[in-house]
This record gives structure tokens, C-alpha cells and sequence, in this order.
């Protein structure tokens, strides 16, 4: 196993730049498949030493090549500032493999912050005071439903949808 090290290595700096940032359980999920084509390749057997592996993952924590708290942090704040609610967020996070206590930490911002999302998520989609069409009850349940399949609350919702003007929901 200590020939492929240097090998291993060599693919997880690539594998960074290529690929960007990556949490720590993807850059094992990606040096472990590479591992087992290069042993199967060289001797047919495909047993990986997750030892080796999680060495390296370490290594490269210590270096400050992976982190999983910063990479969230990034992320939440990314989507954030894109009109995405905290469930999706979460969602989002955990779907990439993130530890849920990074993907904690990085939740843990202010209140105000998911109905500033959720503002910018009406504002880009033309719903509640930015919305062209006029009022009507269906138009409504229509707003209401994009709000909820975006995973806002139905009170977040429900206060953006019925201001009148933006300058209304910045006070």
C-alpha cells in the first residue's frame, strides 16, 4: 500500500484543483474509488486500505486544503444571498456530505436572514409587492405554493405576499 501513497496524494491535490473544494467525505468517496481501479488494475483485488485514505484526508485537513466547516459556511452564505430558505439549505448540505456539525455551525446565522432570502427569492420570481400580474385569490395560492417549494414557512410567505410595497417589508 505505501507505493500508491505518493500516488493517492498526487490524485487528492489534483483532484482539488480540478474540482474545487470538496467536504471530507467526497475526497474519500473519490481517493477510495481511484484506489480500488489501481488495485484491481494492478492485482485484481479491489480491497482498499481505508487507513491509507483517511491519513491522507487528514494530512490535507492539517494542511488546510479540506475543511467541511468553512466549505458550509461558504455554502449557506452562497445560497443565502441566492433566496434559498434554511430547510433547502440543509438539505442541500447534507446531500453533499457535510458533517451535521459543520452544516450546524453554519446554520446558526441570524434570524432575519432567512426572510432576507426569502425577499430576494419574491423579488426575483416577481411575487408579493415586486409581482406584475394583478391580485387575485389564485394568484395568491400560486405565490403561496412557490414560497412552500422553496421551503419558507407559510408565515414568511404570507408577510411578503401581502405588502404592498417593498419599502413595506424593509422596516
Amino acid at each position: 500500500m505505501d507505493r500508491y501513497r505518493t500516488k493517492l496524494r498526487n490524485y487528492a491535490l489534483w483532484s482539488l484543483e480540478r474540482y474545487g473544494v470538496a467536504s471530507t467525505a467526497r475526497l474519500r468517496e473519490r481517493l477510495r474509488k481511484r484506489l480500488a481501479k489501481w488495485l484491481e488494475a494492478d492485482d485484481g483485488s479491489p480491497a482498499v486500505d481505508d487507513g491509507l485514505i483517511d491519513q491522507l484526508v487528514i494530512e490535507l485537513c492539517e494542511m488546510g486544503l479540506v475543511d467541511d466547516h468553512k466549505l458550509a459556511a461558504s455554502r449557506t452564505r452562497k445560497l443565502l444571498d441566492r433566496g434559498w430558505s434554511i430547510a433547502k439549505i440543509r438539505q442541500d448540505l447534507r446531500q453533499r456530505q457535510m458533517p451535521a456539525d459543520a452544516i450546524a455551525a453554519a446554520l446558526d446565522i441570524e434570524p432575519d436572514a432567512e426572510f432576507a432570502a426569502a425577499c430576494r427569492f419574491a423579488q426575483r420570481r416577481r411575487l408579493g409587492p415586486w409581482r406584475l400580474d394583478p391580485v387575485g385569490p389564485d394568484l395568491l395560492q400560486s405565490e403561496l405554493r412557490k414560497f412552500a417549494g422553496r421551503g419558507f414557512s407559510y408565515t414568511v410567505a404570507k408577510r411578503i405576499i401581502d405588502a404592498e410595497s417593498d419599502e413595506e417589508l424593509l422596516r
